[in-house]
């Protein structure tokens, strides 16, 4: 018998952009989006199709037009024969309902696809081969401007959280971020317990296992604001792991006594991914979002990055030398840190 067509559970006009490059015009196809619980279609009114499985889809974002003026597009961001794409869709007519959906179909094949992964991964004879499998690059660090990127060597993702952001919960680490910060001048640190359950970051919509909340004051070295020279910031800081293929940390920064600290918040993201069978990528992104129109929109945003990559260098730092530290005792080496491209 032949085999039912897929219920569609949505579908959007839409046009597909091919952009392959920054500053790459080409002529927009028209057609239409079709949702399933399986798949993403885009049929093009010319002989273009695309066709996605949820599963593969790693991002969905809003994306300005092609001119940049028109805040109506959206990317998808996909692996497709084992290399990430974006496909980017503009010209909708209810971008927010389809975005909603996409979102979510998408999460859940992936949460589905992982669930079911892992009872494979515990039924297979051989699991050296899993850490053969390159862990892809974080898709919501693609929107943030990177800080860094470094690797440590002989050191596993469960080992690097413990170390670095467990702060001796529930481990036997030595407190870290805490101490670190009091070393680096900042003055009135607070560091709260993890608390554990499930929480979900507002910016990226991505669930956390734990969450905890750090206050404190610094010393501003910028001249592009006008103000006080102190600094109130309170992090919220969420965590997660990924078994022994990622560990993801992520802040959300405010600030009080600064002018236009209301117009806008920082986002940092740490991602610790495991790279081959021994060694693990850090990539560290900042993100400032503003919550509030301001006329010094693009002084604050490059005020705040410049600012922000020698911190987190030099935390990185301070994180290799307690690698270094954990590992020594089995006299492994946790390499040099070096910056790759």
């Amino acid at each position: 018998p032949n085999e039912a067509p897929p219920t569609v559970i949505d579908s959007f006009s839409a046009a597909y952009w091919p952009k392959t490059s920054e500053g790459y015009i080409s002529p927009l196809l028209h057609g239409r989006i079709f949702l399933t619980k399986d798949k993403f279609y885009f049929v093009g009114w010319s002989d273009k199709k695309i066709v996605l499985d949820w599963p593969d889809v790693t991002g969905v974002s809003k994306e300005k037009n092609l001119m940049g003026t028109i805040d109506n597009s959206l990317k998808l961001t996909a692996v497709v024969d084992d290399k990430e794409t974006s496909y980017f869709f503009g010209s909708f007519a209810a971008r927010e309902g389809a975005f909603l959906l996409m979102d979510r179909l998408s999460t859940v094949a992936r949460t589905i696809s992982e669930l079911q992964g892992k009872k494979a991964q515990k039924k297979t004879s051989s699991p050296s081969r899993s850490l053969t499998t390159p862990v892809p690059p974080d898709a919501t660090m693609k929107k943030m401007d990177k800080l860094m990127t470094k690797k440590l060597k002989n050191i596993s993702i469960e080992k690097f959280y413990e170390v670095v952001w467990s702060e001796g919960c529930k481990t036997d680490a030595a407190p870290l971020y805490g101490p670190w910060l009091i070393e680096m001048g900042s003055e009135k640190v607070k560091v709260s317990e993890w608390n554990f359950g499930e929480h979900t970051n507002s910016w990226c919509s991505e669930k956390y296992d734990q969450v905890r909340t750090i206050d404190f004051e610094f010393k501003r070295t910028t001249h592009l604001y006008i103000g006080p020279p102190i600094a109130q910031v309170r992090q919220t800081q969420y965590c997660r792991t990924e078994g022994n293929d990622k560990c993801v940390l992520h802040m959300t920064l405010g600030f009080e006594g600064i002018p236009y600290s209301d117009c806008f918040e920082v986002e940092i993201r740490w991602v610790a991914r495991r790279d081959g069978e021994n060694d693990i990528t850090v990539d560290v992104g900042c993100f400032v979002k503003f919550v509030k129109s301001t006329m010094f929109a693009s002084k604050i945003r490059g005020g705040t990055v410049s600012e922000t990559k020698p911190v987190h260098e030099q935390l990185f730092a301070k994180v290799r030398e307690a690698c270094a530290g954990a590992r020594g005792a089995a006299g492994d080496d946790v390499g040099d840190g070096e910056e790759e491209e």
